[in-house]
């Protein structure tokens, strides 16, 4: 009787990952995406290649940690490299809920949409930037980094997505950032001049080498309208409440 339960446990669990057939190597993604399988054996080399294919969520966990990586802080730099001057991250805040969950599905969805635009079609700004990797989605765990959701989101219903769970209300927050590299910053380090004194050392640490512009999404979770919002965004037209 146990054995049966056993199989039928294993059998289940084959077909829930889509496994048609061992051995097999499979990838769980975060919640909403579809696991990734490799049927057949594996060498060495097979296995790191398919192991850096598939190291990073589709849509990546923003962190104090990863927000360098990412291209998502004021101190770093594009995912582009050094010399881009502008680029942008959109951050998803919120407590683990249904309403995240749907959101983060809805950023994949435009993520893998604009990722699928050819390069001889009229592109938007948003896909241009996606392949050039100055446009970076992300999504942030308002309850485990409270404090950098804080940082980011800044409203009055922030406690409706950062921090403990209070109620029975969770508003995920959708934000895009704008970086622009400070050129007077990167021409002081060129020449990297001392500091007369303590005070002006202080004032110089002080300065983030990027400007960061917010803009906050304050509309449906459904992608046909996050869409239009994310793109007119990199232009500028819409988003921003002065």
């Amino acid at each position: 009787m146990i054995s049966y339960r056993i199989a039928n446990r294993i059998e289940s669990n084959r077909e829930s990952f889509g496994v048609e057939s061992a051995p097999a190597i499979v990838f769980l993604k975060e919640h909403g995406v579809k696991p990734v399988v490799y049927h057949g054996p594996a060498n060495n080399s097979w296995f790191v290649d398919i192991m850096e294919q598939n190291k990073h969520q589709e849509l990546p966990q923003l962190r104090s940690v990863t927000s360098m990586e990412l291209g998502c802080h004021a101190r770093g730099y594009s995912r582009a490299g050094n010399v881009t001057a502008i680029w942008y991250c959109v951050i998803l805040s919120g407590r683990s809920s249904p309403e995240l969950n749907k959101m983060r599905a809805t950023l994949r969805r435009i993520q893998e949409a604009l990722s699928a635009v050819d390069n001889d079609q009229p592109s938007s700004s948003a896909a241009v930037a996606l392949k050039e990797k100055r446009l970076t989605f992300t999504w942030l765990d308002g309850e485990a980094q409270q404090r950098y959701c804080f940082f980011h989101t800044q409203t009055e219903n922030s406690y409706e997505t950062c921090g403990p769970r209070r109620d029975i209300t969770d508003i995920p927050q959708l934000i895009i950032v704008r970086y622009k590299r400070n050129a007077t910053k990167d021409s002081n380090k060129i020449e990297e001049k001392k500091p007369k004194n303590i005070l002006e050392a202080f004032l110089n640490d002080d300065v983030d080498p990027a400007s960061q512009l917010v803009a906050r999404y304050n509309g449906s979770e459904e992608s046909s309208e996050v869409w239009p919002s994310i793109c007119c965004e990199m232009d500028f037209t819409t988003w921003f409440n002065y």
